[in-house]
């Protein structure tokens, strides 16, 4: 497949030319929604596959995951389109700790990691980022160019190749684009609606269980992970403790078993899957609290 990527900086007419997917534009840093990108949706209405970017700046990694995901929520698109991450120019001093901080919470929120798209020469610097889906700009020349067909390099599942594309019946410049997966796998990429039983968790209490699991660390490093990501530590903290007391208690055997014990976990006020997590946790020995 082949196909266009474009912000305001492109006009409307760009919609006109000839492509099989489309990336757009959806949102920078910490409060920015690009003005464009609303109605172009309008117009586009998905029939073709759709990439939404966020592009990254120096701004907190994790807080930057969620505008993203709220602002693909209000535009209708968090379940329609794929989520990007844009990391170059200053974002590039996070590091790729900050990659990493900003997959892992909108993971958290959308069930995905988000498609990374930076140049040939970051990924040379970071090998480590090889590990995401990959959109690589790595352009051969800056000759006009329209439609090549491009080798692919090792995983990546899209190349940018020219930044001076022509396309009939677009007066300016485009970023072209080939896709090296079908439709079907890019339809893989985007969030799927998550199950009513799932999406009802405060948040407070999903980040006790992954506490629980292990997935913020253990001691000051936790603290400081979740502080920093802008969580109640010491509601969660309690949350943990008290889930470890009821754990113990149906280790006990005071809770019954099976269906009858979430029942009564439940009925008592308590998150079963929380609880469920400590005794799994401490029927192998490994304590994460």
């Amino acid at each position: 497949m082949y196909g266009i990527d474009m912000s305001h900086w492109q006009g409307d007419n760009a919609l006109k030319t000839k492509y099989d997917f489309l990336i757009h534009k959806a949102t920078e840093g910490l409060n920015y929604v690009d003005p464009t990108v609303i109605d172009r949706l309008k117009t586009l209405n998905y029939q073709c596959p759709i990439g939404l970017y966020h592009f990254m700046t120096r701004a907190n990694a994790i807080f930057q995951a969620r505008w993203f995901y709220d602002a693909l929520v209000k535009l209708d698109a968090i379940y329609k389109a794929m989520p990007i991450l844009d990391y170059e120019a200053e974002a590039l001093k996070l590091g790729a700790s900050g990659v990493d901080d900003f997959m892992a919470e909108f993971k958290r929120l959308a069930g995905v990691n988000p498609v990374l798209y930076c140049s040939y020469s970051v990924l040379l610097e970071k090998p480590e980022l090889w590990k995401y889906d990959i959109w690589m700009a790595r352009y051969p020349n800056k000759k006009e160019t329209g439609y090549t067909k491009q080798t692919r390099y090792k995983t990546e599942i899209i190349r940018q190749f020219t930044s001076n594309g022509k396309l009939s019946g677009y007066n300016g410049y485009l970023d072209l684009n080939q896709c090296f997966i079908t439709p079907e796998l890019w339809a893989m990429r985007i969030p799927k609606k998550p199950d009513t039983a799932t999406s009802n968790i405060i948040p407070d209490v999903q980040i006790a269980y992954e506490c629980v699991l292990g997935n913020w660390g253990n001691g000051a490093d936790r603290k400081k992970r979740i502080q920093n990501a802008g969580y109640p530590y010491a509601k969660i903290q309690a949350l943990i403790n008290e889930a470890e007391a009821i754990a113990l208690e149906v280790i006990a055997g005071k809770w019954g078993n099976g269906a009858a014990r979430k029942k009564k976990l439940e009925k008592a006020g308590y998150n079963y899957n929380l609880v469920q997590a400590w005794v799994n946790v401490l029927g192998i020995g490994k304590h994460n609290g």
